[in-house]
């Protein structure tokens, strides 16, 4: 499962690049019964140049936060923006494509 992420700041042309921060806020282990997934205590991060990235390693139904640092051209790192968002139970998604999607057992 993978989300994307879009900022727009109003000063891009002094921005070097983005510092992106992801974790579960919640206990999401509890909708991975037989199902390998990649651990939702660990916080992930990533860095990229684009004013979109697409985040990784999500788990179904489980809520996150986001945090976005802008980092400017001199390698100072801006405040950290934040945004929570919960991914859809594996039920609910819908493929396109001859993709067979292979949900938990237990439903989500």
């Amino acid at each position: 499962m993978f989300i994307f992420i879009f900022v727009a700041p109003e000063d891009a042309h002094k921005i070097s690049k983005y510092k992106v921060f992801w974790q579960s806020t919640d206990n999401c282990q509890k909708h991975s019964k037989n199902w390998k997934l990649f651990s939702s205590e660990e916080k992930q991060n990533a860095q990229t140049r684009n004013t979109y990235f697409e985040l990784y390693h999500l788990i179904y139904d489980c809520t996150y936060q986001v945090d976005v640092a802008t980092v400017n051209v001199n390698d100072q790192q801006g405040a950290l923006v934040s945004i929570n968002f919960t991914t859809p139970p594996c039920e609910k998604i819908l493929v396109k494509g001859s993709i067979d999607l292979e949900c938990p057992v237990g439903g989500t």
